[in-house]
């Protein structure tokens, strides 16, 4: 079985490519707070690009339930930990479903239209697996006004992002 190869990871650069992405992809558009300076986690580029993706899209599409109100992006900094939030204005969960941790479930989807699912379900329940083998955490929860909030929290590659700052200022 293949294993993914984790090297630094700069998760802006990983924000804005699928913000770049999901934007070519959507009419709803994604409005994105990112800080100035990298942000480094010890990960598989390609899977969280893939997980950044996923959560935008699911984002997008409930957004578009509800007039196309734009989707926040946010990658924030905490002494250990960096994390992405990603919010939208669409109809949020069930609150017995975010109790019960449904939405993490292998065939749970909101995806119904005209009476015919869309999708297989499987969207967050990849997300989290991806997330948990990274050392992370995925949370959900609704949003207060309405809508959705997921939060993706990564260990910082603390003494990584330090150095490569230093390098590139020359030092």
């Amino acid at each position: 079985m293949p294993t993914a190869q984790f090297l630094p990871v700069n998760l802006n650069h990983v924000a804005l490519a699928s913000a770049d992405y999901r934007r070519g992809r959507a009419v709803t558009p994604i409005y994105q707070r990112l800080p100035a300076q990298s942000m480094w986690v010890n990960g598989d580029e390609t899977s969280l690009y893939r997980v950044v993706c996923n959560l935008l899209e699911n984002a997008q599409e409930a957004s578009e339930r509800c007039d196309r109100q734009p989707v926040e992006l946010t990658v924030q900094s905490t002494d250990s930990h960096l994390s992405i939030v990603i919010a939208d204005r669409g109809p949020g969960f069930a609150e017995h479903a975010l109790v019960a941790g449904i939405p993490f479930l292998p065939n749970y989807t909101t995806k119904v239209n005209n009476g015919f699912l869309r999708g297989l379900g499987l969207g967050l329940f990849v997300s989290r697996a991806v997330v948990e083998l990274h050392g992370g955490t995925i949370r959900l929860q609704n949003r207060v006004g309405g809508g959705a909030v997921v939060t993706v929290m990564l260990p910082k590659l603390i003494n990584y992002a330090d150095d490569w700052d230093a390098k590139l200022d020359g030092a």
